[in-house]
């Protein structure tokens, strides 16, 4: 789904899950041909057409990494602008319900612990949203 248009600018919702296990999050990698390709990130992608956030989060998880979540909560919302795009990064709390994350639509995956998430290159539009786990865990 996109939001409003800007005809310099393409705009873009993305919903994101933050997965949490035993004090650790999932993150995957982009693939390098990706927009920020080679670079880590919460697990999600853009929401389509006539589909809700959280909707979006539970497909896009199946589809990346072929696991089953069930949304819990929303977490965070973000807004950042890159030089060709801007993105509306919407956050949620996700509980793991069936399968063993595997790198599907993506080049590899990782369970990190939150202090952690510094040591890995993230997107820009992410490092706000890094800043809040690392600083309040999941509250």
């Amino acid at each position: 789904m996109r939001l409003m248009s800007s005809p310099l600018k393409p705009q873009f919702q993305i919903a994101v899950g933050i997965v949490e296990r035993n004090g650790r999050v999932l993150i995957s990698k982009r693939k390098p041909d990706a927009h920020s390709g080679g670079l880590w990130e919460f697990p999600g992608g853009k929401v389509r057409e006539g589909e809700s956030p959280e909707q979006a989060v539970v497909r896009e998880l199946r589809e990346e990494l072929g696991i089953g979540v069930r949304v819990e909560r929303f977490y965070a919302h973000l807004e950042h602008e890159y030089p060709d795009r801007r993105i509306e990064l919407l956050a949620y709390l996700c509980v793991l319900e069936e399968g063993k994350p595997t790198p599907i639509h993506c080049a590899a995956c990782d369970w990190v612990a939150f202090s952690d998430l510094s040591r890995h290159s993230f997107p820009e539009a992410n490092l706000a949203l890094i800043k809040r786990l690392t600083e309040q865990g999941t509250r």
